[in-house]
């Protein structure tokens, strides 16, 4: 239980990180360059915020995860906590383990993206959500709790996007960050 505490404690730091550096930064700087609209006038047009969200959060939160994984297995908040992603079979995680798990991994936050803005966004004043946009967000939370249960149930090693894409979670010990 407590290795699977360690490892939802790095993906909350990834994510905590990644919304700083994206939403404070790039977005800011895209929007100063390409004269972007702010939030208010993009609510209004639910295809391009989604758009927009896709590009500026969702494209660099799936290379960041991608390119970690495939780099030594690591993300910052991995390397904080002492973890790191391996192939089921001990080795590095090759590029399409890598893609596959980010694919997997990202599923609930993929769909709660699309459930909050499309056709509507929630939060535009009077907008009564979709019956679409009400199944995709339970379903993003069903899938997020069967993704903590499972991990739980295989002592944090390994969750869903583990199993299918045939990677576990590791100490990160001295001797095994030497070999890579």
């Amino acid at each position: 239980m407590l290795f699977a505490l360690r490892r939802l404690l790095a993906y909350i730091l990834d994510i905590a990180i990644l919304y700083g550096v994206l939403a404070g930064g790039l977005q800011t700087l895209t929007r100063a360059l390409f004269g972007v609209p702010d939030y208010a006038r993009l609510a209004q047009m639910p295809v391009q915020l989604e758009g927009w969200v896709l590009l500026t959060i969702s494209l660099p939160t799936w290379l960041y995860f991608i390119i970690c994984d495939v780099r030594g297995g690591s993300t910052l908040g991995k390397r904080v906590l002492g973890l790191r992603t391996r192939a089921a079979s001990g080795g590095p995680v090759g590029l399409g383990q890598a893609v596959a798990r980010t694919a997997l991994k990202l599923i609930p936050w993929e769909l709660t993206h699309i459930s909050v803005l499309v056709p509507n966004p929630m939060w535009n004043p009077g907008t009564t959500p979709a019956i679409s946009q009400t199944v995709g967000l339970v379903a993003a939370n069903l899938l997020m709790l069967a993704y903590l249960v499972v991990l739980v149930l295989q002592g944090g090693h390994r969750s869903v996007h583990d199993l299918i894409a045939g990677t576990s979670v590791e100490p990160r010990s001295e001797r095994a960050a030497l070999q890579g």
